[in-house]
């Protein structure tokens, strides 16, 4: 497919949702050149010259303004230039589907199994089948209840006045005989202010659905009704002696424990369909990024107006949200949608733009990101359903919650606040609607670290963090609570004889007025508190940290520590333990298995290596043995610059941690955790190899491969990409019985890759062309391609479009060319 046909498919697609809108002219609709583009991910000129071809062509109309915009060419100018719409040309190709579970995202992909299930249970004769939905909190369990609700109706199987009775057992979870009260009803003078009998909500879910979210809340007494509803159909209310009929109720469960540890033997064994609904993080990368432009799209409705949203953003979203799936995800979503709200509106800025520092701090700050210079980076670009607006000078119409925050705006505004005043009040005051404020931050922070650091230190960083906030303009992470802390428990455990070897000579250029003066205000708050003498080179590092914090967001420098040890878990034990404490992945853990070959070990490491290639080097801590090597070994190979300590353990770990936040040179972070430890008999260092390497050997492609991928993608894993695409070309060099040289396969994985992410983000290969003036051997290797990417397309879930095949299969044969 041409580009231009792209754009034209795309301009179609983005007028549909003008064709139910009422107006008696178009003349203030239309999209720009630059929407286009930031649709399929183009450029701006290339996207205006393919709609002038297009007007030129008669294919779209151009309706003159700044910006100019276009129309596709079901729209014409009648005698008065009026912009109308050709009704006779309007035709109902895409008709929506009304399966309920169509509008699931993952229905066809990592769902499919579990909606034909769901619908099974539903459509089994007589009455269908009972069924438990097993999941994760957030995953959407309450959601395909109601949809197997909707399919219902929607199947004829219910009428249209079904009733669908929903019930969270864990919200009566301290009562539970209310909570059965609530459910089966209860008889006069059953309790203590029961002054009359009254039916339970099984009543009102009979010839119906009956929905119990977290249905292992509900007591044992409850769980034996049930089953006596399922297996007789009978039930009695509490205080009752007598039993009571009740019919025809299809009984739908949820919970996010394991049943066979929280349900009754008994009751579980009634309910025949189970239905396990994935984690977010185990759902294929292409329906979580489908999740995010459903989610953003809500918002895009809810305010009238088209959001762009950066790839960091993208980036976070999809590796972030390690807890609370989909809900938690909807809840940041609608988070930072407020906050580019608010910039939108108070700064007058053109676009709806969300970025980076519109995501909860918590989510913002925690995020380590790898020394990564793309190519080119995606942006998604998410449209309303409808756009009204009548006219240019019409203001967006956001829906009732945006119109609360945006008269807030106004409120503000009007009493004289500066726009960055009304931003930040705002923006706290959104921080608390969504439970994204620092106290919750701090409060998470300070229960991880009450393992390792007493409660008196707690209590000083308490007092410490108090004083940043209020003078200050820093801001607090969980990585400076952490550094902090570990700070503080290291003065009071050493006398005043032993505080030189704090000295870490930081020798960090830029240190602002405001870093050292907090610095220096911090340190006397400790001395008073704890009436010791502070050293100057606790305040060097303290100022250290804040700056080290103050230029987090804009450079990435620490230098990576990567931990290696023998044993199943030894070294990423210590790196979760770590990590967990200072919020975020400051360290990686390499296990070497006693069995596992060495060579293949190396390898791992090393390919790891280049990947966070960082230009200030790498810190290696290992426990003894062969690993001391390793470094070594990594740089005669790639030529990085690294350092390895032994005899490694979790003191050391966090105390390079520590440091690393402020030292950014290798040879002084080294000597400064060698220094520090020689204090401890339990820890010897028995070496420390830096080298260096001005002239690496040549690399081997598996190793080099990785390192180019990540110069071409965003969001696809590294490892499973570069692995889908090396079985993609064996398959084809055993099909051609020829040997691809490293620079075609070079050359090949970086466009693949490519494609795939372009597919998955974008997904505009809808419409396809038939391939034309093919040679036959031209023909022959696109059959050969297409056999060969199979396994990957259905990988990814994709289906890569036949004019990428011939692209990808001219570049296979412009190798064998040059080799003839």
């Amino acid at each position: 497919m041409l580009r231009k046909d792209k754009v034209l498919n795309s301009l179609i697609e983005a007028c549909d949702k003008l064709v139910n809108i009422k107006t008696e002219n178009f003349n203030t609709f239309g999209f720009t050149a630059n929407e286009i583009a930031e649709i399929l991910g183009i450029s701006r000129a290339n996207a205006s010259n393919d709609l002038n071809t297009l007007f030129k062509e008669n294919k779209a109309i151009k309706i003159q303004g700044r910006p100019v915009k276009f129309l596709d060419s079901r729209w014409y100018y009648d005698e008065n230039k009026n912009i109308k719409l050709d009704e006779s040309k309007i035709l109902n190709e895409k008709t929506a589907s009304n399966d309920p579970f169509d509008t699931l995202v993952g229905s066809g992909g990592s769902l499919k199994s579990l909606c034909e299930l769901a619908k099974a249970a539903i459509l089994y004769p007589p009455n269908g089948l009972h069924t438990l939905i097993l999941g994760e909190s957030g995953t959407g369990k309450s959601l395909i209840a109601s949809l197997m609700h909707k399919f219902a109706i929607f199947t004829k199987k219910y009428s249209s006045n079904t009733p669908f009775v929903v019930l969270n057992c864990a919200d009566y979870s301290n009562n539970p005989h209310l909570l059965v009260s609530l459910l089966f009803g209860h008889i006069k003078g059953a309790f203590t202010g029961a002054e009359t009998t009254k039916e339970g909500l099984i009543n009102q879910a009979e010839n119906g659905i009956l929905f119990l979210d977290e249905i292992h809340r509900l007591p044992p007494a409850g769980q034996e009704m049930l089953f006596s509803i399922i297996d007789k159909g009978v039930y009695r209310k509490v205080g009752s002696e007598n039993e009571e009929d009740i019919h025809n109720v299809l009984i739908i469960g949820a919970t996010t424990e394991d049943p066979e540890k929280n349900l009754l033997t008994t009751f579980l064994r009634r309910i025949p369909i189970i239905l396990n609904v994935p984690s977010l993080n185990d759902r294929p990368i292409k329906e979580r990024i489908e999740l995010i432009k459903v989610l953003f799209t809500i918002e895009a409705n809810k305010l009238n107006i088209p959001i762009q949203i950066t790839a960091p953003v993208i980036k976070i979203l999809l590796t972030r949200i390690k807890e609370g799936n989909i809900g938690k995800l909807k809840s940041i979503i609608q988070y930072s949608c407020a906050k580019a709200f608010l910039n939108h509106t108070i700064l007058n800025e053109k676009d709806l733009l969300v970025t980076q520092q519109c995501l909860p701090e918590d989510i913002r700050l925690t995020v380590y990101t790898e020394q990564n210079h793309k190519i080119k980076t995606a942006k998604l670009y998410v449209l309303p359903d409808k756009i009204n607006a009548p006219s240019v000078k019409t203001k967006l119409t956001p829906s009732k919650w945006y119109k609360k925050l945006d008269d807030d705006i106004r409120e503000l505004m009007s009493l004289g606040y500066t726009k960055d005043q009304a931003i930040l009040t705002l923006g706290e005051k959104l921080d608390l609607n969504f439970n994204y404020n620092s106290a919750q931050i701090y409060k998470q922070q300070f229960k991880k670290l009450y393992s390792i650091v007493p409660k008196d230190v707690i209590n000083i960083i308490e007092r410490l963090l108090r004083i940043i906030k209020e003078e200050s303009n820093i801001t607090i992470t969980p990585q400076m609570i952490s550094a902090l802390s570990l700070f503080i428990g290291q003065i009071l455990n050493h006398s005043e004889s032993e505080s030189k070897h704090l000295d870490f000579n930081y020798n960090i250029n830029n240190i602002t007025k405001e870093e050292n003066l907090l610095a220096m205000r911090l340190t006397d708050e400790i001395a008073k508190v704890t009436g010791l003498r502070i050293p100057k080179a606790e305040t060097s590092f303290l100022s250290s940290l804040f700056h080290s914090v103050n230029i987090l967001e804009k450079t990435n420098n620490r230098i990576p520590i990567i931990i290696l040890a023998h044993g199943e878990n030894s070294a990423t034990s210590i790196s979760n333990v770590v990590n967990n404490i200072f919020g975020e992945k400051v360290t990686y853990g390499f296990n070497l298995l006693l069995d596992e070959n060495f060579n293949e070990f190396f390898n791992n490491v090393a390919r790891f290596c280049i990947r966070i290639n960082q230009e200030n080097g790498i810190l290696f801590l290992v426990d003894m043995g062969s690993l001391v090597n390793v470094g070594k070994k990594v740089s005669d190979l790639t030529g990085l610059e690294t350092a390895t300590i032994d005899c490694v353990n979790t003191p050391m770990v966090l105390e390079a941690v520590n440091k690393h936040f402020v030292i950014n040179e290798l040879d002084k972070l080294t000597s400064s955790i060698i220094d520090d430890f020689k204090y401890h008999d339990s820890c010897q260092i028995n070496r420390v190899c830096k080298t260096e390497n001005s002239n690496p050997i040549p690399l081997d492609l598996n190793l080099t491969l990785p390192r180019l991928l990540s110069y071409y993608i965003d969001y696809l894993d590294i490892d499973e990409v570069t692995n889908q695409i090396y079985k993609c070309i064996d398959k084809v060099q055993k099909t051609l019985g020829e040997t691809l040289s490293d620079n075609t396969v070079l050359i090949f994985a970086a466009h693949l890759a490519r494609l795939i992410e372009k597919i998955i983000i974008h997904d505009d290969f809808s419409k396809e062309t038939d391939l034309v003036n093919m040679t036959s051997q031209l023909k022959e290797y696109c059959n050969i391609l297409k056999k060969s990417l199979k396994e990957l397309e259905s990988y990814y879930q994709i289906n890569i479009p036949n004019h990428e095949v011939r692209f990808l299969s001219e570049i296979l044969l412009m190798n064998i060319n040059k080799g003839e």
